[in-house]
C-alpha cells in the first residue's frame, strides 16, 4: 500500500528488537522490586519486635525464673541491639534458616519441608 503511492513503507520493528525491550524492562522490574523487598523485611522484622510480652517468659512457661530468662535471651540473641538482631535475622533469611517454633521444638524450615513432600 505505501509502495504504490511512491512512499517507503516503515518495517515493523525485528523480533530482537522487542525481545531486547521486554528483557529490559523485565530487568528494570526486577531492579526496582530490590528496595521493596528490602524494605518489607525491615517492616516484618519491627512488627515481630514490637509485639507484646517477652518470648523467653512465654518459650519457659513456669520455668521463667530471672535467671533462665536471662540466659535464654542471651541464647537467642535477644539481649543485642535491635539492629543487630535485624542483620542476624536477614543473614539467616538468605541462608534459607527460618527459626525454630517453639511449640513442636523443630526447625520451621524442617516443618515446613515435611508438609510438602508427596
Amino acid at each position: 500500500m505505501c509502495r504504490a503511492a511512491g512512499v517507503r513503507c516503515p518495517r515493523p520493528p525485528s523480533q530482537s528488537t522487542s525481545e531486547i525491550a521486554v528483557s529490559a524492562y523485565i530487568a528494570k522490574r526486577l531492579l526496582a522490586a530490590i528496595p521493596v523487598l528490602f524494605g518489607l523485611t525491615i517492616i516484618v522484622f519491627l512488627i515481630m519486635a514490637m509485639i507484646p510480652g517477652d518470648p523467653a517468659t512465654a518459650i519457659l512457661g513456669s520455668y521463667a525464673t530471672p535467671e533462665n530468662v536471662e540466659k535464654l535471651n542471651r541464647d537467642l540473641g535477644l539481649d543485642k541491639p535491635l539492629f543487630q538482631q535485624y542483620i542476624i535475622w536477614l543473614t539467616n533469611l538468605f541462608h534459607g534458616d527460618f527459626g525454630r517454633s517453639y511449640t513442636l521444638n523443630r526447625s520451621r524450615t524442617s516443618s515446613r519441608t515435611g508438609r510438602l513432600s508427596v
